[in-house]
């Protein structure tokens, strides 16, 4: 039986979402009560995997996209300092966390082998560890407006665990700061947001 429903209201159905602004939110959390089940003791930020904004798409002197310069270190150590000072974590600073590998007769790199992984977690003597997925970060500018995009997933993992523990996503853009400080706003607000949803408890947890 046809319902007899016309195709413009099928279309005003269909707009109805977009035109009453919904949008995915720019912070979502993963079994936030596993935060306050991380194991006490050293953590470290062991992967880090990363990728550019992108190219820029035009050759005009004033328009560009400015891509992060070692972006997989450099975030690894935004994330292991913000993870000490705003998620209140035991973290093993990055230059140890080299530093200690390379005395253990290994080669660091953030982007290890599990057998790699085991072996850093047994000489670092971590308790859990951190990784992280960028999936966006840098800098437009247009003229003299720019803005900054960050895009993420921040993940802690127990020794020997197949799924993490807790992880914390962000997707955000802001206009007139740079991608550094884009990257230190958005992991401040993942440690404390996740803090706060787990000290809330499993029904505010997500």
């Amino acid at each position: 039986m046809r319902l007899g429903i016309p195709a413009s209201a099928l279309l005003l159905a269909c707009a109805l979402p977009l035109l009453a602004g919904c949008s995915v939110p720019e912070m979502q959390v993963h079994n936030a009560a596993g935060f306050a089940q991380t194991p006490p003791g050293k953590t470290a930020v062991l992967k880090v995997t990363a990728r550019p904004l992108g190219k820029p798409k035009s050759a005009a002197v004033l328009w560009g996209v400015m891509q992060v310069p070692h972006a997989q270190e450099s975030f690894a150590e935004l994330l292991a300092h913000c993870a000490s000072k705003a998620g209140g974590l035991d973290v093993i600073p990055p230059t140890d966390v080299t530093a200690a590998i390379k005395r253990a007769g290994m080669k660091p790199t953030l982007d290890p082998t599990p057998e790699q992984l085991a072996s850093f977690i047994e000489a670092l003597g971590c308790a859990s560890y951190l990784t992280a997925h960028v999936e966006a970060w840098g800098e437009s500018y247009l003229l003299t407006s720019s803005k900054a995009t960050i895009r993420f997933v921040v993940s802690c993992y127990v020794p020997g665990a197949e799924e993490p523990l807790w992880s914390v996503s962000v997707d955000r853009t802001r206009r007139g700061i740079s991608h550094r400080e884009a990257a230190i706003s958005a992991l401040r607000d993942a440690f404390e947001y996740i803090a706060k949803q787990a000290a809330a408890g499993p029904q505010q947890g997500g």
